[in-house]
């Protein structure tokens, strides 16, 4: 086949290929612009009749203001920038249109869209980059920065709410992240609790951020809790790790008021690093038997045989684990179709699954003062 034959075929599939839509209407997104700057404009001009109180030209003694022109400014939609959109001027009240705020250009479903992409992991360059494929224009710092601050003030508002609820189990971890401060990124502890009311429901309680997982932090945490109203009378378990931090602290913010439980899955995971890998099939399925008991008293005869059983080849783990197992074995006091909920800390921990998500990008934010990134902190506000 000939060279001119070729690019004879390629010039018919070219024809082929075209979009019937667009070979007949044009670009659509230019009609979708220009229809959306003409119905802007006309309701502008009836909200600016209403105001006056009569039509353009027309004499009335209801008349309230004067037509004083027009201006013009440009609006960010979702559908790209409209230029040169024409706002009518009154003559002594001033107007500015319902959908728009003095000093801003972007309608506020632009400013959504900023939000919820932060809120998606998206970093600030990230959400700048698709947004300027999507809308076909870069967002401007300020409107980044507006939103920014919006999801700050979002965020401070729940973290400082008064606890009114009565809670019954309160489950308390922390978090490893990566924060930039300054130039240089740096890895922070997010200290989170997750309460359970009465009803069943989670709900976040309070977080804080702290250089490292200490008993001063954890103190400070719990102690705001109760300052917001969280009741210790009503609180009946704390379920957490065997953080020597987080054991520290609750005996002196709760003392007696409330039982601690430690988490079952972190100790069966210290049981899978602690014996060898011939005996550990065998050491999970007598330790699970400690924990699945019917009743106290069963769990203390099945940790009886564990210990007879294990004691010798793996005497550090057996002497921590008796030395804990007051704590592990506290969820007994709960109603028996709790157990299962409360004898570990997995609740907490999917919500520890989405703030990793999210600090991918997130956690390369500049930071100031004890402030977590807003995106986390929307994260810890929306997940009840």
């Amino acid at each position: 086949m000939g060279i001119v034959a070729l690019e004879s075929m390629f010039k018919q599939l070219e024809a082929w290929g075209q979009d019937p839509e667009d070979s007949r209407f044009g670009d659509l997104s230019t009609l979708v612009t220009k229809n959306l700057q003409w119905v802007l404009e006309e309701s502008f001009d009836w909200e600016a009749r209403q105001k006056t109180g009569c039509s353009l030209h027309e004499r009335s003694g209801q008349r309230a203001d004067y037509r004083n022109g027009y201006r013009y400014r440009d609006i960010l939609t979702r559908f790209g920038r409209l230029k040169d959109v024409r706002v009518p001027r009154l003559r002594y009240s001033g107007y500015i249109p319902s959908i728009l705020q003095p000093g801003r250009l972007a309608l506020p479903e632009v400013e959504e869209l900023i939000a919820k992409s932060l809120l998606c992991g998206a970093s600030r360059r990230e959400t700048a980059e698709m947004l300027t494929l999507l809308l076909g224009y870069p967002p401007c710092g300020s409107i980044m920065a507006r939103v920014q601050a919006e999801l700050d003030r979002q965020a401070d508002k729940f973290k400082n709410r008064e606890l009114t609820k009565k809670y019954k189990y309160l489950f308390i971890d922390g978090i490893c992240v990566r924060i930039k401060d300054g130039r240089l990124a740096k890895d922070w502890m997010i200290l989170i609790a997750v309460g359970i009311d009465d009803c069943g429901y989670k709900e976040v309680l309070g977080y804080a951020r702290s250089k490292r997982e200490s008993a001063a932090a954890w103190r400070r945490l719990l102690g705001q809790l109760i300052e917001r109203g969280l009741d210790c009378k009503e609180l009946e378990m704390i379920i957490s790790d065997d953080s020597s931090a987080i054991a520290l602290a609750v005996e002196d913010i709760f003392g007696d008021d409330a039982h601690h439980q430690l988490c079952w899955a972190h100790r069966m995971a210290n049981l899978a690093n602690a014996v060898s890998e011939e005996d550990r099939a065998e050491c999970v399925s007598e330790l699970r038997r400690v924990y699945e008991a019917g009743n106290r008293q069963e769990a203390l005869r099945a940790y009886a045989a564990f210990r007879s059983r294990w004691a010798a080849a793996y005497p550090g783990f057996t002497r921590e684990l008796e030395k804990d197992l007051g704590k592990l074995l506290a969820f007994f006091r709960s109603p028996r179709p709790h157990w299962r909920y409360i004898r570990t800390n997995n609740p907490i921990e999917r919500l520890n699954k989405d703030i990793r998500a999210r600090t991918f990008g997130l956690g390369r934010l500049p930071e100031q003062g004890e402030l977590l990134p807003a995106s986390i902190r929307l994260v810890l506000a929306k997940k009840q």
